[in-house]
This record gives structure tokens, C-alpha cells and sequence, in this order.
């Protein structure tokens, strides 16, 4: 079994949009995504990073590398939207 990186995709990230299968799995056990099962929500980057416990860093780095940001204080909206599906779809989408 591979070992896999905090962050994989796919594809380049050229799009606006990144499917939450794109993260490794430790990020995803991390991060409460049952919070937006049912509404779609905003939610910027310091709310991420206060859903995922002492994994701050982490996620700066991560969301860093997801959309080429220079500065840390500089926050993006991203819509979490959930679909009711036999597999619950997680969709990150800049505005």
C-alpha cells in the first residue's frame, strides 16, 4: 500500500472547484463535514481551520497550496455543498 500525501488530486489544479475525494484520507477524517449534510454553507478559511482541532497549520498549508495563496490573513469563501447521495459528495468552490 502507498503511502499517500496530505493533499492529492487528480488532475492539475486549474479549475475553481475540487471534489473532496481529491484529499487523502487523513484529511478528510479531520475535518466534520456532517455539519453541512443538509444546507449549503460559506465558509472561509478560518472556520476550516477551526473544524479541524489542532490542525491549523495543516490546513494553512493546505489551502495555501489548493489556491496559491500568499498570505495567510487573506481568507477565502468557499462553499461547502453536500449532496444527499448514497455517498455524501463534498464540493469546494471558490466564489
Amino acid at each position: 500500500m502507498k503511502t499517500r500525501k496530505l493533499f492529492l488530486t487528480k488532475t492539475p489544479i486549474q479549475t475553481s472547484s475540487l471534489n473532496i475525494r481529491n484529499f487523502s484520507p487523513e484529511i478528510c477524517k479531520l475535518i466534520d463535514f456532517q455539519r453541512f449534510s443538509e444546507s449549503e454553507e460559506e465558509v472561509t478559511t478560518q472556520q476550516l481551520q477551526k473544524m479541524i482541532a489542532g490542525k491549523r497549520i495543516i490546513v494553512k498549508k493546505l489551502i495555501k497550496r489548493m489556491y496559491n495563496i500568499e498570505s495567510s490573513m487573506e481568507l477565502i469563501q468557499i462553499k461547502i455543498k453536500t449532496m444527499k447521495n448514497t455517498r455524501a459528495r463534498t464540493m469546494f468552490q471558490l466564489q
